[in-house]
């Protein structure tokens, strides 16, 4: 790999070098040109409930999130093939990243409304053009804003990279996953609610299954969705806890409890167990 990288850099120093030259006779850039050509054929073919389904791939980890699509959370996509298929679904992907969950669920089922909820630009660049290439519009809505325990605020977004794909970012707090100040790669203000204020304002219907997967945010996201946990639509929710982040463990276990919900399967991220950060990840 570090071969690799000194090539790579090496030849980046060549194109750079012939780049800048290029420029200063004709105004014109070689490498922003490479870019437009890559931007439009960087894409993966992955067959997803008998079904072709492309993927933008703009750099190595969006490529590796497509690669681990079926070992990196296979009891998601259990979870998600399980869902009662008797009437129509409503489904919120709540942390959707690049969209894999949600294609996924609109491939598998199709009577069911998905609601994305993804507030990096980064990550929001992949997941509408993965929803559009694969003419899905119709069955997956985005809403590009954060969801928390407080309604209708602006607060920082605070992401860990500035890269499509990546996550471990924060809304409104400077905590990672673990609980842990972190220093944030990028940082812009953003707008962000409560679910509950949603429903309240009849913008979306009651859902019928959640997944909640923002990184160490997922206790105010609960706090902020009351209304749908004391919900008779809910069926089943899905969250991610890391049990070395206690505040955050105990609190999704006290407000799931205070609303009768039963824990059905407790399961243990697949690849990222490897690392110490996630080894107490669920």
């Amino acid at each position: 790999i570090k071969i690799m990288k000194k090539i790579f850099n090496y030849l980046f120093s060549l194109v750079y070098a012939i780049d800048k030259f290029i420029l200063d006779k004709f105004n014109k850039s070689v490498i922003l040109h490479f870019m437009e050509f890559l931007n439009k054929n960087s894409y993966k073919e992955l067959q997803i409930n008998n079904r072709n389904i492309n993927f933008f791939i703009p750099n190595n980890l969006a490529n590796w999130r497509i690669n681990t699509f079926f070992t990196q959370e296979p009891d998601t996509l259990k979870w998600i093939d399980d869902f009662e298929a008797n009437n129509d679904i409503i489904f919120w992907d709540i942390g959707a990243n690049i969209g894999l969950y949600s294609l996924y669920a609109a491939t598998k089922h199709q009577n069911i409304n998905i609601i994305s909820f993804e507030p990096s630009t980064s990550n929001l660049r992949v997941l509408s053009r993965n929803i559009s290439v694969n003419d899905l519009n119709n069955k997956i809505k985005i809403c590009q804003f954060p969801l928390t325990n407080e309604t209708n605020k602006f607060l920082q977004m605070n992401e860990s990279d500035f890269l499509e794909g990546s996550s471990l970012h924060s809304f409104g707090e400077k905590i990672n996953h673990e609980g842990k100040i972190f220093s944030p790669k990028n940082k812009y203000s953003i707008y962000g609610t409560s679910a509950d204020y949603l429903l309240e304002q009849n913008i979306l219907q009651f859902p019928n299954y959640v997944k909640i997967d923002v990184d160490g945010l997922e206790h105010f996201v609960l706090q902020g969705a009351r209304k749908v946990l004391n919900s008779d639509h809910i069926k089943s929710v899905l969250v991610e806890v890391n049990e070395n982040f206690t505040v955050q463990s105990n609190e999704v276990d006290k407000i799931m409890n205070f609303y009768n919900f039963t824990l059905r399967q407790k399961e243990q991220l697949s690849l990222e167990k490897l690392s110490k950060q996630f080894e107490k990840t669920f």
